[in-house]
C-alpha cells in the first residue's frame, strides 16, 4: 500500500527495485511514465512515512548523460551501503550503464555519483567504454 501510494501512476519494471540501507533508509526506482525518466524515491525515515523523489535519468535529471530514453532501472545496495543502479538506453538495449552512490551521502545530488572507481563522476557506458561526465 505504502509503495503503490508514492509511486501513483509510475511504472515498476521487472527489475530489483526495492532496496534497503543499513541505516533503515529505503531505495525504490521506478520509470517516470509520462517522461519514461528513472526515478528513486528515498525513504524520510527509517519507518518510511514519506519518500523524497529523485530524477535520475533524461532532462533535468542528476544524471546528466547523453542518451535519452533510460529503462530497465536496477538496484542493488552492497554491504557497504553502496547503491549501484545499472539500465538500459530505450532507443539501443545493447548499450549497458552503471552508477554508484554511497548511501550515506543521499545520493541526491550529481556529485554523488561515481563510476566503479567511487571517484571519477558520471555513469559509465558497459558496452562501449566511454564516460558521459555530469554537467
Amino acid at each position: 500500500m505504502l509503495i503503490s501510494s508514492v509511486l501513483g501512476s509510475y511504472q515498476m519494471e521487472a527489475s530489483r527495485n526495492v532496496e534497503r540501507a543499513s541505516n533503515g533508509t529505503w531505495y525504490i526506482s521506478f520509470t517516470n511514465g509520462p517522461t519514461e525518466s528513472l526515478m528513486l524515491a528515498v525513504s524520510t525515515a527509517t519507518t518510511p512515512t514519506g519518500f523524497n523523489l529523485i530524477q535520475l535519468t533524461e532532462s533535468g535529471g542528476i544524471l546528466n548523460s547523453s542518451q535519452l530514453g533510460a529503462r530497465y532501472g536496477t538496484i542493488y545496495i552492497d554491504k557497504w551501503d553502496i547503491l549501484h543502479f545499472v539500465y538500459v538506453d530505450d532507443a539501443d538495449i545493447d548499450y549497458l550503464y552503471y552508477t554508484r552512490c554511497n548511501t550515506t551521502s543521499g545520493c541526491d545530488d550529481s556529485s554523488d555519483w561515481t563510476q566503479a572507481d567511487g571517484v571519477t563522476q558520471g555513469v559509465y557506458d558497459l558496452e562501449s567504454p566511454s564516460l558521459y561526465a555530469n554537467d
